[in-house]
């Protein structure tokens, strides 16, 4: 299931992807709200899930690497400095 800042934006590609040619094809995001860290959280969840189901080391890796990178910017963005598992 995707965030609510995910959906948003997901949702805009699929209304502007047959714009035509001479329109704009994407409106300004301004009104999107940034991702907050429950977004990150719930994306390095996804990823580490993708990771277990990896066959070979060297795709788990760096998975597991962008995982941590994520739970990093959520902590940040919570004001944490909590170090991710």
């Amino acid at each position: 299931m995707l965030s609510p800042w995910a959906r948003k934006g997901y949702e805009r590609f699929l209304c502007y992807a047959g714009a035509m040619p001479n329109e704009a094809p994407f409106p300004p995001l301004i009104d999107l709200d940034p991702p907050s860290g429950d977004h990150y959280r719930e994306m390095a969840t996804k990823l580490r899930d993708l990771a277990r189901q990896a066959s070979f080391a060297a795709t788990r890796a760096p998975l597991m690497k962008l995982a941590m990178s994520f739970d990093q910017k959520a902590a940040r963005m919570a004001g944490r400095t909590r170090r991710p598992r």
